[in-house]
């Protein structure tokens, strides 16, 4: 389906749904080429440049995604504007802490240590999602810079924000320590 690299591709409704509240479950893999739409990033040709994953498997996901309907070639997805007025689109480089969501979340700061934010996220996460620990860590595990550790604390804050909000404040104090102790 996907074989002319400059075909463009658009999030759809269902797309933008997933990116928001993760209502299908999609793997990380998946997950990467909605973001890398949703960031702007809409050929064929600079979706496989900036994923993590191997070409050939983002050709077969980005098959994949276009018969589930969370991404349509051409016209006919939402347009990369309106699907960001949905969602914050995530910044290609890490965002400055004084950014917060709605709950008071902060950003990562950009000085922060990748890795000393991972393990303190990490923690989090065991605390917080008991037998659920595992996605998370892997996540946060497989985040090898900030843009990326960012967009799994999004994650974390959307989960949160959904299953339990009354924790949020715990993940807000977690990432002003991140920031607080960066190197």
């Amino acid at each position: 389906m996907a074989t002319d690299g400059t075909q463009q591709f658009a999030l759809t409704p269902k797309g933008v749904e997933e990116l928001d509240v993760r209502t299908y479950d999609l793997d990380v893999r998946l997950r990467n080429i909605l973001f890398l739409v949703q960031k702007g990033i809409t050929s064929l040709d600079e979706i496989i440049k900036h994923s993590i994953f191997p070409p050939e498997e983002v050709r077969a996901r980005i098959d994949g995604l276009l018969l589930d309907r969370f991404i349509a070639a051409g016209e006919g997805g939402a347009s990369s504007a309106s699907a960001t007025t949905q969602r914050p689109a995530v910044a290609a480089a890490p965002r400055a802490a004084a950014r917060s969501d709605g709950d008071g979340v902060p950003a990562i700061d950009t000085h922060a240590s990748v890795s000393q934010a991972r393990f303190a996220l990490c923690d989090f996460c065991l605390d917080r999602f008991g037998a659920d620990a595992p996605e998370w860590l892997d996540a946060l595990n497989g985040a090898a810079d900030l843009a990326r550790l960012q967009r799994v604390l999004d994650d974390i804050g959307a989960e949160l924000r959904k299953k339990n909000r009354a924790q949020l404040p715990d993940l807000a104090a977690c990432v002003r320590e991140i920031n607080k102790n960066r190197i």
